[in-house]
């Protein structure tokens, strides 16, 4: 069957018989990409998650189905055959800021191609987009990784200093460098969501920190504010 999966906020859509490897305009961010063939595609479904008890809006966040678990070997990815973990990513959209992440990007584990010995042989990479409701002119994207124990292992940041009008949608790339393997090597859930937003008349929103933990129980995904995380040294905070 072929169909269109958004590399970016994760919209789906069914193509035309015959039109598999032809380039399409993804119809909720207007992001381009390849249109595939998989006849065992399992469609990604939004699911409600509870709301806290002192917000009345109920948050909602977005499954994705990722790749089979893979760990680094002789300066190549290979996949960790034997088990059936596959990872997933989830994207939270808080409906109280004026930016909300589409969909669930997807944060992938990739070899460094550059050739160049001195960097990083791996990546960490996403794809992501975000919806305005007001014209904003900066906005900060968070990225949890979970390891397969569900504790959190990484917190990747990314910011648009960008002047994006309300009702658009703004698309960003970033590549993190992977300095150790084993920092990365049992990560298997992505948690995203936008932490920060400047909108256009100065005023700084941030998502509340106990809608995000809330939510994160729910997916039993493990925050414990110990002022560091697994194999860190330095303080950190979820917020």
């Amino acid at each position: 069957m072929p169909h269109f999966e958004c590399e970016y906020c994760s919209a789906f859509q069914e193509a035309p018989a015959g039109s598999a490897g032809k380039k399409a305009k993804c119809p909720r961010c207007r992001q381009t990409g390849i249109i595939q063939e998989n006849e065992a595609l399992v469609v990604p479904k939004k699911t409600p998650t509870r709301a806290t008890d002192d917000i009345d809006l109920m948050p909602q966040y977005e499954e994705r189905p990722g790749g089979p678990l893979e760990r680094f070997v002789e300066g190549r990815l290979e996949a960790c055959l034997g088990s059936t973990l596959a990872r997933k990513h989830f994207g939270f959209a808080d409906q109280l800021m004026a930016a909300t992440i589409l969909g669930a990007p997807k944060v992938i584990l990739r070899t460094n191609d550059s050739g160049t010995a001195s960097q990083s042989p791996l990546l960490l990479e996403s794809k992501f987009a975000v919806q305005t409701t007001s014209d904003i002119t900066a906005v900060e994207v968070t990225f949890l990784l979970f390891d397969v124990w569900n504790d959190l292992e990484l917190k990747l940041t990314h910011s648009i200093l960008e002047d994006v009008p309300a009702a658009s949608v703004a698309a960003g790339l970033r590549t993190w460098p992977v300095l150790r393997a084993f920092n990365v090597s049992h990560y298997l859930t992505s948690f995203t969501y936008v932490s920060s937003v400047r909108l256009a008349h100065g005023r700084v929103q941030t998502t509340d920190p106990r809608v995000v933990v809330d939510l994160l129980s729910g997916l039993e995904l493990r925050f414990e504010n110990r002022g560091t995380f697994k194999g860190a040294t330095q303080p950190f905070d979820l917020w």
